[in-house]
């Protein structure tokens, strides 16, 4: 379901895959795969997603609320807010 949302941000942002995956610093092939759902998305890239673009990670995983956020907050309490997150929903 994360793939799909992640291809609903970058359509949104009107990049293509490349130009995101450069942007969040990470590999283009790692970034396909992350929006295919080959692979899960890392803790490095959700932090990235939310820092550079306030993409909020509660819709992002898990499909609630909207697809941005206007705050931001603290790395440690990123942290945990996603761990809470993923931990409700038993992907951790």
């Amino acid at each position: 379901m994360y793939g799909k949302r992640l291809h609903e941000v970058r359509k949104f942002l009107q990049l293509t895959q490349n130009e995101l995956a450069k942007k969040l610093e990470i590999n283009a092939r790692a970034y396909l795969n992350y929006e295919q759902g080959t692979n899960k998305p890392t803790f490095d890239l959700l932090t990235k997603l939310y820092k550079t673009y306030n993409v909020n990670l509660n819709w992002l995983i898990v499909g609630e609320g909207e697809m941005f956020i206007k705050t931001s907050t603290s790395d440690s309490h990123l942290k945990a807010e996603v761990e809470e997150i993923l931990k409700q929903h038993g992907l951790i």
